[in-house]
């Protein structure tokens, strides 16, 4: 198995949210947007069975409709699934899927993030993880995913979540 550094992040905003994936970038970009937020805490959640997308977000909208009764989730939960449109699509190595990682937050989402009032909480989080397949061959690269998820091991089911909040 491999180390996972980056997880696909699901965004949540009472107010707004987001998620910075966890490798930092050495660009411009990310620098100032690094100045702009601060982790006020941060810890770990784990994921529903199976580890998909479908699955956490029918047990968070569920979660939103206790806590929020008179609010749609859409006013509060905002999905971001570029991370997860690369894990699907990267045939490239881990190194590569998290340089097209940073690069998605970096042109996507930066300027969503910059246009947060100052003092914004956001509630970070990742809906799962992802494993590199093993039975994945560079001969196979258009038939088989090199990444994927929906299993239950710990870079599946254990995900990253975050209190930031805007400087």
């Amino acid at each position: 198995m491999i180390s996972h550094e980056c997880q696909q992040h699901s965004l949540v905003r009472p107010g707004q949210g987001h998620r910075i994936c966890g490798k930092q970038s050495r660009s411009s970009s990310s620098a100032k947007l690094a100045d702009r937020f601060r982790v006020v805490r941060e810890g770990a959640l784990w994921a529903h069975q199976p580890t998909d997308t479908s699955t956490q977000l029918a047990h968070l909208e569920q979660a939103f409709q206790t806590a929020y009764p008179d609010n749609e989730s859409e006013e509060l939960l905002w999905k971001v699934s570029g991370i997860d449109e690369r894990i699907h699509t990267e045939k490239g190595s881990l190194t590569f899927l998290f340089a097209n990682a940073i690069r998605y937050l970096e042109l996507d989402l930066a300027f969503r993030l910059s246009d947060l009032p100052s003092r914004t909480l956001l509630i970070l989080f990742s809906d799962h993880g992802f494993v590199e397949n093993k039975a994945f061959t560079r001969t196979d690269k258009y038939e088989a995913p090199r990444y994927m998820h929906g299993k239950d091991s710990p870079f599946e089911v254990i995900i990253p979540w975050a209190w930031v909040m805007r400087l």
